[in-house]
């Protein structure tokens, strides 16, 4: 699978699950796939959120996260935000109207997969 490389990262297991299942998902439930992805950016921008602020994140959503200029001056990466920004909206569109198709997901898949190698370079 394309995201084995996260899987001996113990710190960020969850995001590795995440991940797992929207690839694994994306041709046969995409909607399952690209609400799975949305998760894995949920969970990996409050991590660095909370990281990078220094505060807790508890009563923010993921996009005024994204859209905090602390945050988008710590990431300094607009190819990255662009990309997790693609994946929330598709990842909403999954939640709560349904319907998005294989390609849908697979695209959702390809950005994740570019989120997920970036931010591991980023935590080093």
């Amino acid at each position: 699978m394309n995201f084995d490389f996260l899987k001996p990262l113990t710190m960020i297991r969850p995001f590795y699950v995440f991940c797992n299942d929207a690839e694994e998902y994306a041709v046969s439930k995409p909607d399952i796939s690209c609400a799975s992805a949305r998760k894995a950016i949920e969970y990996i921008v409050r991590l660095m959120y909370t990281a990078a602020i220094q505060t807790e994140a508890n009563q923010l959503t993921v996009y005024d996260m994204l859209c905090s200029p602390d945050f988008v001056i710590y990431l300094d990466d607009r190819a990255l935000l662009n990309s997790i920004h693609f994946i929330r909206k598709k990842g909403n569109i999954a939640v709560h109207q349904g319907g998005l198709t294989e390609q849908d997901a697979l695209e959702v898949v390809e950005q994740l997969h570019f989120v997920a190698g970036e931010v591991c370079i980023f935590l080093g």
